[in-house]
């Protein structure tokens, strides 16, 4: 009988802690250090189109700056090339958020095809599977 218990008031624990907001003290979480300033092309957006044009034929060293807001994404947003950044143009990851609900895809961000992809300084969140895809097998190598 001790056996049915558990599992059952686990799964009640985990939905209901699932579905609730938890207020965190990241006060001890380690710090990242500062990213450097890009060297190559920046381009800045504030809008859902306009990101998802800025990610379009990106060229090498070029960083994508998102302005602060939650961007309600409809599809798969795909990075190519080498050393390409997508980041939060403040720096603060809970500042600028990339919401996949209504996407028709089950994934957020998809990395492939060149080296040294960086995404930094966002959040992703509502999405079915993954937040970032990275596709090893599409030539995506060193994120």
């Amino acid at each position: 009988m001790r056996r049915l218990t558990l599992p059952i008031l686990f799964a009640h624990l985990v939905v209901t802690i699932a579905g609730a907001e938890i207020p965190r003290d990241e006060t001890w979480w380690p710090k990242a250090s500062p990213l450097p300033q890009p060297t190559g092309r920046v381009i800045r957006v504030s809008t859902v189109d306009e990101l998802y044009k800025a990610t379009r034929g990106l060229e090498a060293g070029t960083t994508v700056f998102i302005a602060d807001g939650v961007y309600q994404m409809p599809a798969r947003l795909e990075m190519a090339g080498d050393r390409v950044s997508l980041r939060g143009a403040s720096g603060d990851r809970r500042k600028v958020i990339l919401d996949f609900s209504k996407s028709r895809h089950g994934e957020g961000i998809g990395i492939r095809d060149g080296e040294g992809a960086l995404v930094a300084d966002l959040t992703v969140r509502n999405v079915k599977w993954n937040g970032i895809k990275i596709s090893s097998e599409l030539g995506a190598q060193r994120v």
